[in-house]
């Protein structure tokens, strides 16, 4: 199994959002997938409540349809909410080490997600430390850039690989990318990027889709996913997916040598 954690020390950068949608992806592609929510504010924990509050509502309404003999409408209304094998579970963050290890050595799930709170220091260790890959979402908002920096130390101390992901960034302009390459640069920068340490060449923009499919408790793929809000989750869920794979190659090689 994997282990992917959003992480950041700053607030409303987008941790949540990213882990919601990278899980619902990974449970499209066939994988057991399970977000441990440890933040107090239970973005993830919420949207799940929403998602079953609809799929409940969807399939009571395709139910209608049958008994007026719609097969056609029953079928497409249960097909908003397929049966995916995906979770979310909420834990306190001074367990979460604990909860988070029985977990992984369960064989149970295929990708866990940590979806963190911003701030907490301590939280921030832990998460990076369980971790097998770290994304760390920022906004191109000069705020958000200047405190990358504390969230790098965390992941570059614990020695887990990291990769930044622009979030949020104007469509149509190139303000993301321009974020991307300051990154790159180590001019000015505290932090290195290397071959463990990424900027993700694929960026996530401001569209309002993705806001209206948390609130009826669907992935951007699943409320539209022949947008371009949806080809971009993918994109970095394919980014995030062949860096976990090579970890894994290159974690079975080392076993082998050894």
């Amino acid at each position: 199994m994997h282990t992917l954690a959003a992480l950041a020390r700053k607030g409303g950068v987008g941790k949540s959002q990213i882990a919601i949608n990278l899980a619902v992806v990974a449970a499209q592609n066939g994988l057991r997938t399970l977000i441990v929510d440890v933040d107090p504010q239970a973005t993830c924990g919420y949207w799940m409540e929403l998602r079953e509050q609809e799929a409940a509502e969807a399939e009571n309404k395709a139910k209608e349809y049958e008994a007026r003999g719609d097969k056609k409408a029953a079928s497409i209304e249960r097909a908003r909410y397929p049966k995916l094998e995906l979770g979310v579970i909420e834990i306190s963050q001074g367990r979460m080490d604990h909860h988070i290890s029985r977990i992984q050595a369960s064989n149970e799930v295929d990708l866990l997600i940590i979806d963190t709170a911003g701030k907490d220091g301590d939280v921030s260790i832990k998460t990076s430390k369980l971790a097998d890959y770290v994304i760390i979402p920022t906004s191109p908002s000069a705020q958000d850039i200047a405190a990358i920096a504390t969230t790098m130390d965390v992941v570059q101390n614990t020695r887990t690989p990291a990769a930044i992901v622009i979030n949020d960034g104007q469509p149509n302009s190139n303000e993301s990318a321009e974020v991307a390459e300051y990154f790159r640069d180590p001019e000015g920068l505290n932090f290195e990027i290397n071959d463990d340490y990424h900027v993700a060449d694929t960026y996530i923009h401001h569209r309002q889709p993705i806001r209206h499919a948390y609130r009826v408790g669907m992935g951007i793929t699943e409320y539209e996913p022949d947008g371009r809000a949806a080809a971009e989750v993918r994109a970095v869920y394919n980014f995030v997916a062949a860096k976990l794979n090579a970890l894994q190659a290159q974690n079975q090689k080392l076993k082998k040598a050894s």
